[in-house]
């Protein structure tokens, strides 16, 4: 029998390029780079403590590469300004593969 699904080259199949620490997000959000190897909607979920602090998603092209723009929660934007900086966890989802996560650190 053959397997069903994306099999073990899921994490080929997107690309995806993120700065490690990000400036300016208080004011233009947490930009994400998506190349993906179907047509569909590239998801962005920012994470800190557990809690969604940022979302954002777009629509990919075949093989096309988009910048997904991830809006800072009110309680991010506080928390952020207050503390000077905040570390989250980003789970980036593009067609055709498993979900991406990485570590970044936001500055104002």
């Amino acid at each position: 029998t053959t397997p069903t699904g994306s099999g073990g080259r899921a994490g080929s199949a997107v690309r995806v390029r993120i700065a490690r620490v990000q400036r300016r997000a208080l004011r233009r959000g947490l930009r994400v780079r998506c190349r993906a190897a179907g047509a569909g909607r590239c998801t962005v979920i920012a994470r800190a403590r557990g809690k969604v602090v940022a979302r954002g998603s777009r629509k990919v092209k075949v093989g096309r590469e988009v910048t997904v723009v991830a809006k800072l929660t009110a309680v991010a934007r506080r928390a952020l300004r207050k503390n000077g900086r905040l570390r989250v966890k980003v789970t980036v989802r593009a067609p055709g593969a498993g979900p991406v996560k990485k570590s970044v650190l936001l500055r104002p």
